[in-house]
């Protein structure tokens, strides 16, 4: 499944052959994970709504608290994804429906011998607690730090001047600064760790980053806080467009995926 994803000019047919496999509840987390993997114009409007029926379904058979395991978490943000493709007022409606069924948490994974999270943009409703779900399943350590607006460098730079200072494996190659947010353990090969977070009140691009040595200068991504995440959700570039976020962080601008 995660192979077909990769046959460049297959990706509409390759998106309606996988998404039978989830109305038939066939190996249904690995398709979800498979189809994140699809460049979100390529997927085709039709199989929105009997897609989204079948998740919306499934997750309601879900116990509320085994709603925060990687594949119901995977399905709602997959769920959310979908709804760009239906009409505005129906998408509304299957976006409250989807809300009422999670707990808010956002999965964040690492990619295999690539030195880059599996997630290059996270995007959180100004003020609001979020829990953040993160996986290690690299075969290096890793690690997961918030930065304040425009501080992405410094950190970097931070880290990389004291990586061989004594302590600093212990203190989990984060060095204190009041520029830093949020910040993780160092997670060995397939660690988990879940952290909770309250994003900052004001709209703003953070950078999240890996601070193990050598690492931040790939290693990076973009924390959107927006006013109104169900707004965004529903037209991402029509919102930005409309409630403009400048990027303090050059590195941020990247048009992504970033190819070796």
């Amino acid at each position: 499944m995660n192979a077909l994803t990769y046959v460049h000019g297959q990706e509409v047919p390759t998106f309606q052959t996988l998404a039978k496999f989830i109305r038939e509840n066939v190996n249904r987390h690995a398709v979800i994970v498979a189809l994140q993997k699809i460049p979100t114009a390529y997927w085709p409007a039709e199989e929105a709504k009997p897609l989204l029926k079948s998740i919306i379904a499934s997750i309601r058979q879900v116990p509320v608290e085994e709603r925060m395991a990687p594949a119901a978490i995977d399905a709602l943000q997959f769920g959310d994804a979908l709804t760009v493709l239906l009409p505005a007022d129906t998408a509304r409606t299957i976006r409250k429906d989807l809300a009422g069924l999670r707990v808010r948490v956002i999965r964040v994974g690492t990619v295999l011998e690539q030195m880059r999270y599996d997630v290059d943009r996270i995007v959180v409703q100004a003020g609001k607690l979020v829990e953040i779900l993160l996986e290690n399943s690299d075969m290096m350590p890793h690690n997961f730090v918030i930065t304040c607006l425009g501080a992405f460098e410094e950190i970097g730079l931070l880290a990389e001047a004291t990586a061989t200072q004594p302590g600093a494996p212990r203190r989990e190659y984060v060095r204190a600064s009041a520029e830093i947010l949020l910040a993780s353990r160092l997670l060995q090969p397939r660690e988990v760790q879940k952290l909770s977070f309250t994003a900052p009140t004001q709209a703003g691009v953070h950078p999240y980053v890996c601070t193990y040595p050598g690492h931040w200068r790939r290693m990076y991504g973009a924390l959107y806080v927006v006013d109104d995440l169900e707004q965004y959700l529903a037209a991402p570039e029509t919102y930005l467009a409309a409630h403009p976020l400048p990027i303090a962080d050059l590195p941020l601008n990247s048009t992504r995926p970033r190819k070796e």
